[in-house]
């Protein structure tokens, strides 16, 4: 698209790629591709040749490159050098605990249009450890891409618990402010960066790209440069990251797996609201159906008594059984992954292990080994990480035996065999005043006793204990307190938490999760953007940047500021499986190719500076 608008800069073209790297190139990761395609994708030395060739056209396209999955460097820096480009590179990482990453992301540059002044390394596994507080974004400089040493990343912690495992994920992205050889007052800031690939996991990607967008904007500092975001975000048009930068604000609640997203708070009350109220101990509660909160966990076997625990609050907390256990111990069989999956509940687990799986539901939850000795600390973590709200009266409505729902029992004929059958003292059973109540799921029987020695008074003295616990901890309550009213809330909550836990010190991803209204600090619009009648951003223009055998989508993205730039051009890629495959060939639309070495299409944009806001 060429423009002639004499209020603009002269232009300059930037282009991101995901080159795919050779160690990520196989028959078994790439499948059912024409022969004449597999014999030059996977021969490293043919496969090379088209490398670079390619690199040589994007070259003349553009100014500036900002490539991702970059392991072959000789052969990068050669290419590119011939043509006068010169760049930086991510560290190469080895080790750790999720694993090491041996491709970078690199930013090449025009050194006849462009000089380098300053550069800043992201390391996403930050988000993890490192931020604890917010002036804590620790900067690391980009190492020369022509450095062989190899960087290390932090290893995974002992102490580390959570959901925050789940963003050790070795991912990367890299910061450069560039500044014009021809205009010496023309600067810009470039951003590259590669997300998490997993589909499932779109919290992780979402705080990864709200990271970036934070550390970008600190970046720019005070000067209000033009920025503009490349990269292999992983993150399909109208997903949470896409909205993210193209409305400028998403519900990251929505994207937190742990929540029910369904306004079931509001749904709750409406429903206690119509139900009969029961008698004696379980006076006005909900016995017909009782989540006290969104949260629905399954916990693996070593976790038995503070499964327990979470029932007395009325949450919903299923337990691994026996043979799961050893099914999956020993046979590797883990039914407690399907049961995430089918049941709609966020795994809690004391084997890291686990979490480190491929196949581990989102939002599963590390409980540090160490914590079984003050499980008080765990739950306090648990519930201020995810959020909850506690409704008391909800408390004692799970059975701490199967979790299933408590009901009153009204019948006096079917009252007397619940007692009968579990032993209950002749006294209670003739006494037809007594409340008794039964486990819908395991038949359990449970009658009130006022006796401070009798179960009945312990758990309501465990379920108080824990209620107290969690008021001065901060975490947030809802609805009447009925049996537990002579608790008072606000002089708790000012009584000190005499615990060994800095609830200050929680990651600011956990923050960031809760928030209905995540903001990006940047203004930023899609170069591939597709528009309505009325001019508004609804997608993207072509299908997909990312062709396999089993994903079709658009992935990659250069956006920049609107207000700073102008769009004049785009590079031109590929909008149907025709252009891919113009002799019809079967499965000949499918990437990489033998002319276009990268499951990843190449996508550019060529802006100019407005020169009103450059003056």
């Amino acid at each position: 698209e060429e423009g002639s608008n004499p209020s603009l800069l002269d232009r300059f073209g930037i282009i991101s790629w995901n080159m795919l790297a050779e160690s990520y190139t196989s028959p078994r990761s790439h499948r059912h591709l024409p022969k004449r395609y597999q014999k030059v994708v996977f021969d490293p030395k043919l496969r090379r040749e088209v490398l670079k060739s390619i690199l040589i056209k994007l070259a003349e396209e553009g100014d500036i490159l900002c490539l991702q999955e970059v392991d072959l460097h000789d052969l990068v820096e050669k290419s590119l050098s011939d043509e006068g480009f010169i760049g930086i590179s991510t560290p190469k990482t080895n080790g750790g605990g999720a694993g090491g990453r041996f491709d970078s992301c690199c930013i090449y540059w025009n050194k006849q249009n462009w000089e380098l002044l300053d550069q800043e390394l992201i390391r996403f596994d930050d988000l993890a450890t490192s931020i604890n507080e917010k002036d804590n974004v620790n900067d690391h400089p980009v190492e020369n891409k022509s450095s062989s040493e190899m960087a290390s990343t932090p290893t995974l912690e002992s102490n580390l618990q959570g959901f925050t495992l789940s963003f050790l994920r070795r991912n990367v992205g890299m910061l450069v402010r560039l500044r014009s050889r021809i205009d010496k007052s023309l600067i810009i800031v470039v951003a590259n960066a590669h997300l998490f690939w997993n589909p499932l996991y779109d919290y992780v990607k979402l705080c990864q790209a709200h990271y970036l967008a934070l550390r970008c904007k600190r970046f720019s500092g005070n000067e209000d440069h033009p920025v503009i975001l490349c990269g292999d975000l992983n993150s399909k048009p109208g997903g949470p990251v896409h909205t993210y930068f193209t409305q400028g604000r998403v519900n990251a609640k929505l994207c937190a797996p742990w929540y029910d997203n369904g306004d079931r708070d509001e749904k709750i009350e409406d429903l206690s609201n119509i139900i009969e109220s029961t008698r004696g101990l379980f006076e006005g509660l909900n016995l017909e159906r009782s989540p006290s909160s969104p949260l629905r966990y399954i916990l693996d076997f070593t976790l038995n008594r503070f499964c327990r625990w979470l029932r007395i609050l009325g949450i919903d907390a299923a337990l691994e059984t026996d043979e799961e256990e050893i099914e999956r111990t020993k046979n590797g069989n883990l039914v407690i992954f399907a049961r995430c999956r089918d049941e709609g509940r966020t795994l809690i687990t004391t084997s890291s292990k686990l979490l480190q799986r491929k196949d581990c539901p989102p939002g599963a939850y590390l409980m540090n080994p160490k914590t079984q000795n003050n499980l008080e600390v765990a739950l306090v973590h648990l519930l201020t990480s995810h959020g909850a709200k506690l409704q008391p009266k909800f408390f004692l409505t799970r059975c701490v035996i199967c979790n299933g729902q408590i009901k009153e029992v009204k019948d006096l004929e079917k009252r007397k065999c619940v007692l009968m059958a579990h032993s209950a003292p002749l006294s209670i059973v003739e006494d037809d005043k007594l409340d008794c109540f039964q486990c819908c799921g395991c038949g359990q029987g449970f009658w009130w006793c006022d006796s401070p020695t009798s179960s009945a008074s312990r758990v309501k003295e465990q379920a108080a204990r824990l209620f107290k616990l969690c008021l001065r901890a901060g975490i947030l309550t809802h609805g009447p307190l009925h049996m537990f009213d002579f608790i008072n809330v606000e002089e708790e909550r000012k009584q000190p938490l005499e615990l060994d836990v800095n609830l200050k010190a929680t990651v600011e991803v956990v923050d960031w999760l809760k928030q209905i209204d995540l903001k990006c600090p940047l203004e930023l619009e899609s170069s591939y953007a597709l528009r309505d009648e009325a001019g508004a951003s609804i997608g993207e223009c072509k299908p997909f940047t990312n062709v396999t055998h089993d994903f079709v989508g658009f992935l990659d993205y250069v956006f920049y500021n609107k207000q700073h730039l102008e769009l004049s051009g785009r590079l031109n890629i590929p909008g149907s499986f025709k252009e891919l495959n113009e002799n019809r060939e079967f499965n000949a639309h499918l990437l990489p190719s033998d002319v276009w070495p990268s499951d990843h299409l190449a996508v550019g944009a060529q802006f100019s500076i407005n020169k009103l806001f450059h003056n």
